[in-house]
């Protein structure tokens, strides 16, 4: 049944083209995903079909009494003060406002105990903050549900939980995430949204991004030959005019210019190929020969808390080897991004103490999730000129690469999205030329494209790589080590599944 009709829409924003024409459907079946690249116009799609915008063109149209429930990314300050009970009842359908055990039901499957539905929302950490979201979205009986990067700010432990809820859910969703093992596991259908058009494929993303592939493929063959009948047939065209003039002939100058009109439409209606992403996401390295890029003996990893130092965790003994690319694991806290940024405080201070030792070799790049360090007032073109030994020419080339166009490099840091920022890093970094990087939540803002190229370029090279990232697909690509932070010790696993499954086990059970 269908509950959901686009028919030729047509948005702008800031007059920028963003949707052309769109049409779709959406059905009561439908579990499916929308994917494109940043700013590609996701999320303003998504306010249309939700209604909260309305189109500059066309018709959206819901089935008659149609129930949307929408996932709020925050917890509203509003509601911090309720208690769990309270703030899904606030956002219950009638129904359920009258039925307070389908309430504590829903709030049962969702992981929370009879015992802390008197637990004040203020008190709930970050990932039962995001359960009591869904919880609330769900407790007003929609029958359709609208997702925007939903596990953006999620631990990974909420995140396992969150997928597995959600695949089992009765009721159709569309969904934006550049969560590919989320996409692969949850959808039946996908939507990409690119040149402002709409491509279907009823698969989930990873089948339905290879469907995308072979069509773009077929697309290209198709005009290449097109393209080469134009030629054949312009050449035609051109040597019956030379003829007609040349003999007087009105029947070849009559043919040529038929076939000079039949030419005019096949241009009109020749097949469009994909417009070519050209934002580059390229990290220069230098050269090491190394055999060990930074070791670690009886080293303890602290923090300042209250005026004082408290450990989060130690390091017994641990040598990283030249090239080796190394996730760190844990849960949110456990002292991930503290580790990263003790490393650069001891890289760039020169710090021989706590048995953190650098190779001589060593050149260092730190992708820093916050942009710290990174000028807030200057242009983008400031920044990077400060660091560049190339011409200005050289530096506006850098930046339209990585994809900031002319127009943009008198903007300031603050003034850009997150995936721009992200990429500000990237670039910022690949200056530097190092041969050893920290890379904290370098998946968080970046779109699929995006996590894509950074992987093949930190499979590219011999780079040394410390990283930390939600994005397990990211994770299973990129890291051959993988260091595991818990109960106060860094040790090292065979595999990312051993943390998955030990995480989801302890967050089973409600605990403020």
């Amino acid at each position: 049944m269908i509950l959901m009709t686009c028919n030729n829409i047509v948005h702008s924003i800031n007059s920028t083209p963003l949707l052309n024409n769109i049409s779709l459907s959406l059905h009561d079946t439908d579990k499916t995903a929308l994917v494109g690249n940043n700013g590609c116009g996701k999320s303003t799609l998504l306010k249309l079909i939700s209604n909260l915008q309305n189109p500059d063109k066309g018709e959206i149209t819901w089935r008659r009494n149609t129930r949307l429930g929408v996932i709020e990314q925050f917890v509203d300050d509003n509601i911090l003060d309720l208690t769990i009970l309270e703030a899904v009842k606030q956002n219950a359908s009638f129904n359920l406002k009258e039925s307070e055990w389908e309430l504590c039901l829903l709030l049962n499957k969702l992981g929370f105990e009879d015992d802390s539905f008197g637990t004040k929302v203020t008190a709930l950490s970050g990932g039962w903050k995001n359960r009591l979201l869904l919880a609330r979205a769900l407790a007003a009986e929609p029958d359709f549900l609208l997702l925007d990067e939903p596990t953006n700010h999620m631990d990974v432990a909420t995140l396992l939980f969150f997928e597995d809820f959600i695949r089992e859910l009765s009721i159709p969703y569309l969904i934006i995430s550049h969560d590919r093992e989320l996409l692969d596991s949850c959808t039946t259908r996908t939507l990409f949204l690119r040149d402002g058009n709409i491509f279907d494929f009823p698969y989930a993303y990873s089948q339905a991004r290879q469907s995308l592939f072979e069509m773009d493929e077929a697309d290209k063959a198709r005009r290449k030959s097109e393209l080469k009948e134009i030629d054949r047939i312009t050449a035609s065209a051109k040597q019956l005019a030379t003829w007609g003039k040349v003999y007087s002939n009105e029947k070849f100058s009559r043919r040529a210019e038929s076939m000079f009109k039949r030419i005019e439409k096949m241009r009109v209606n020749i097949t469009e190929n994909a417009s070519v992403d050209k934002r580059k996401l390229t990290i220069e390295t230098s050269e090491s020969r190394a055999k060990y890029a930074v070791t670690f003996e009886k080293t303890n990893i602290n923090i300042m808390k209250n005026n004082e130092e408290r450990k989060l965790f130690s390091i017994e003994k641990l040598s990283i080897a030249r090239g080796d690319r190394v996730v760190l694991l844990g849960k949110n806290g456990c002292g991930k991004s503290v580790f990263l940024n003790k490393l650069a405080e001891h890289y760039y201070m020169n710090l021989t103490s706590n048995g953190i030792r650098f190779n001589p070799q060593s050149n260092l790049g730190y992708y820093d999730q916050m942009l710290g360090g990174v000028s807030q007032t200057e242009s983008l073109f400031n920044i990077l000129r400060e660091i560049s030994s190339g011409s200005d020419l050289n530096v506006k080339q850098n930046l339209i690469a990585a994809g900031f166009p002319i127009d943009d490099h008198h903007k300031t840091s603050v003034e850009l999205s997150g995936g721009q920022r992200a990429r500000l890093q990237i670039l910022l970094i690949s200056t530097l030329k190092p041969n050893i990087l920290l890379l904290d939540e370098p998946t968080n803002h970046i779109d699929i494209a995006g996590c894509e190229a950074l992987e093949q370029e930190l499979l590219s090279t011999k780079i040394t790589v410390f990283f930390s990232s939600h994005d397990r697909r990211f994770i299973a690509n990129v890291a051959n080590r993988f260091l595991f932070i818990h109960n106060g010790k860094m040790f090292e696993i065979n595999n990312p599944d051993e943390y998955y499954a030990m995480e989801l086990a302890e967050e089973e059970k409600f605990v403020v």
